[in-house]
């Protein structure tokens, strides 16, 4: 028999393993008429990392990448219920749209502590608006290099 023992990279915060994320009530005149909702932030927070210090006890991990996955509507998440016309948008703090299945740049690991902050919010899909309540699951997968 034989065997290796290896580090982990990052353990993921307990308040960020499961999330439910309530978003504000968005008014239909203001989606016509900016085309996007009210955004919502929320953080994925990894704690506990370990990462390649050159050290020959190190960790190999140098980098990691976020992937989100979710039902795609032209690009961004579905969402099903009564409501219509809208669908939801991830984007990174700086601003860049995360697309369904598509992984995001690679992030050096760099500290034990990582919060990745990321906003949520409704945009128009180019179907017929229509109010209602709306739900969507979402998930993120992390990969380490």
């Amino acid at each position: 028999m034989q065997g290796s023992i290896v580090s982990k990279a990052c353990d993921i915060a307990m308040d960020s393993r499961y999330q439910s994320i309530e978003m504000p009530k968005q008014s239909v005149s203001i989606l016509r008429r900016t085309g996007e909702g009210i955004a919502q932030p929320f953080s994925i927070h990894l704690v506990d990392c370990t990462f390649n210090t050159g050290g020959a006890d190190s960790a190999p991990w140098q980098f990691l990448q976020v992937t989100f996955d979710g039902a795609d509507d032209n690009g961004l998440f579905q969402v099903t219920g009564e409501v219509g016309g809208v669908a939801l948008e991830i984007a990174s703090k700086s601003g860049e749209e995360i697309r369904p299945g598509q992984p995001l740049p690679y992030k050096e690991i760099s500290s034990d502590d990582i919060k990745l902050d990321y906003e949520l919010r409704l945009k128009l899909n180019n179907e017929a608006l229509k109010p209602g309540d709306y739900s969507s699951i979402i998930k993120y997968r992390i990969d380490y290099f």
